[in-house]
């Protein structure tokens, strides 16, 4: 498995669940029959071989990769090339950001329904201001998913607590 998504460059990982979650396919596709499991413990292991970023979209890929990004969350940092209703946590709502960013450090890695908050409606895509918040800090590379939750929720933490320190050096 990790030969084969080191080949490919990366793995998409996607929520859509007609038959599995589509990023179990490729791997089917190349391996035949493998356990699901597996995949996820391997993306979470540590010391971590793989990490989550937006490679195309939502990726799992080389740890070496990571500083071969960090141009992308740089620009992420200052607002630059994220998703419109990422912008502002950049600006004028850096401070929620931060709060947030604050409860991390202090309690440890969370998921966006860890926030005490209410979802702006309904839907896949209407997200709290915490959500927000976490995507932008997780896009600026403030913050780092550890792992997913069996609802597919992404996890977040401190990057030094994350990843290897090599890499972040």
């Amino acid at each position: 498995m990790h030969r084969e998504i080191g080949r490919l460059g990366l793995l998409q990982i996607d929520s859509v669940n007609v038959l599995v979650r589509a990023h179990y396919l490729p791997l089917f596709s190349r391996l035949g029959a493998y356990a699901r499991d597996r995949l996820d413990a391997m993306a979470a292991a540590r010391p971590m071989r793989f990490f989550e970023y937006w490679g195309h979209e939502a990726s799992l890929l080389p740890i070496d990769h990571h500083p071969l990004l960090r141009w992308r969350m740089a620009r992420a940092r200052d607002g630059r090339d994220v998703w419109r209703r990422l912008e502002p946590f950049a600006g004028e709502r850096r401070n929620e950001a931060e709060a947030v960013l604050a409860r991390i450090a202090a309690d440890g890695p969370l998921a966006a329904s860890d926030l005490a908050e209410t979802r702006a409606g309904s839907g896949m895509w209407a997200w709290s201001a915490g959500k927000h918040a976490l995507e932008w800090l997780f896009w600026a590379g403030l913050v780092a998913a550890t792992h997913r939750r069996g609802s597919f929720e992404r996890v977040y933490d401190l990057p030094e607590r994350v990843l290897p320190r090599a890499v972040l050096a």
